[in-house]
């Protein structure tokens, strides 16, 4: 994992510039050139958005919004019931599919100082079944080990058991968490490790970690108790990608047990109609953009259904080889795609009763 800090901009407000967060930040890159500024545009007019210095930077500031919301899923495709922890925003990485590209013209990292109101909202959320997590819009450990923020919820999670607090990311900065006293409730505590071959890994999701340390990180999480999940997402087609994709597979069975995973998730790739304009800006890494692509009713790009019921079916094959009761679904797919793959709906219920059945929620 690639974390190279150039630039700390920190809004100037007193309850930022007294944060633990910034504090740990400024101790962490000691030699980061730091910036007190008032707002965005102070930062654009220091760092043009267009500047690739901007992936060295961070802009550390207080959240004015609600943290928590519910994933944005569409009435064309089915959502999962994820509810999303708003933490910050971009990450260290650069993924060539990130749709934060086109989401945002900005390749700052934005981290929320204001954390306490993280923990308060969460806590605050009632008390039936209900995953959560942090690793939407950044990476949800790349900062982690400064932010404290996983510890903080981590924490707060122990009052709520029907709770899954899950941790994304394609990091292996786990030695933090390893560190601290495993939690009795450290089932419900899943870390998720966004998978892909390495050969996808080096051409495709820059300064990111390994398959092999993401696959390590994942079996030292799973023996000291916690879970893990992982995602197939995005799965992309190449040459020889099904034998690919099946060795990734095979890999994690050989890092962890069924028991350990809580869930494993698979989407095709798919992308906004602005992404294609980065093909033609920058050419290398977005090769992946010239096949048979059908345009969707969220705006969106998708594999022609054949080719995405073949990815999917592919990946079903390769996972129920080794394991036949781990839950497993399809993120942002459509109800028809899941009669034809899985011969049933979505049911948040079936999601639930699985993680009870493995012993990772009590009744």
């Amino acid at each position: 994992m690639i974390r190279r800090v150039r630039y700390l901009f920190v809004e100037d407000v007193p309850d930022v510039l007294a944060s633990p967060v910034v504090k740990r930040f400024r101790r962490a890159f000691p030699r980061a050139k730091v910036h007190i500024v008032k707002d965005r545009e102070a930062i654009d007019a220091i760092l043009p958005p267009s500047d690739l210095r901007a992936k060295q930077a961070v802009f550390l500031c207080r959240n004015q919004g609600a943290f928590i919301r519910h994933c944005p899923g569409t009435k064309y495709f089915v959502c999962c019931g994820y509810r999303v922890i708003d933490a910050g925003f971009q990450c260290p990485f650069s993924c060539d599919y990130c749709f934060l590209h086109v989401y945002d013209n900005t390749k700052l990292t934005v981290v929320y100082t204001n954390t306490q109101v993280i923990i308060d909202e969460a806590a605050a959320l009632d008390d039936r079944f209900c995953r959560i997590g942090t690793g939407e819009l950044i990476d949800s450990l790349a900062y982690d080990d400064i932010t404290g923020l996983s510890e903080a919820l981590i924490t707060m999670a122990a009052d709520h058991p029907n709770m899954f607090l899950e941790f994304k990311t394609k990091s292996a900065n786990i030695d933090h968490i390893l560190a601290r006293d495993v939690p009795e409730h450290s089932r419900r505590i899943v870390f998720a490790f966004s998978l892909n071959p390495q050969t996808h890994i080096e051409r495709h999701e820059h300064g990111t970690a390994s398959l092999v340390e993401r696959l390590a990180a994942a079996k030292r999480c799973a023996r000291a108790g916690y879970s893990v999940a992982f995602h197939f997402d995005p799965i992309i087609r190449f040459p020889q990608w099904q034998r690919s994709y099946r060795a990734v597979v095979n890999a994690i069975y050989r890092s962890v047990t069924p028991a350990d995973i809580a869930w494993i998730s698979m989407g095709g790739v798919r992308f906004p109609r602005a992404m294609e304009e980065c093909r033609f800006a920058s050419g290398k890494g977005y090769e992946f953009l010239f096949d048979e692509f059908v345009p969707c009713e969220d705006g969106k790009r998708r594999y022609l259904r054949p080719l995405r019921e073949a990815l999917y079916r592919e990946m079903i094959s390769a996972i129920r080889a080794h394991d036949r009761k781990t839950y497993l679904y399809m993120c942002m797919e459509t109800p028809a795609m899941w009669s034809s793959v899985f011969d049933r709906k979505f049911s948040f219920a079936d999601f639930e009763a699985s993680l009870r059945k493995k012993g990772m929620l009590h009744s």
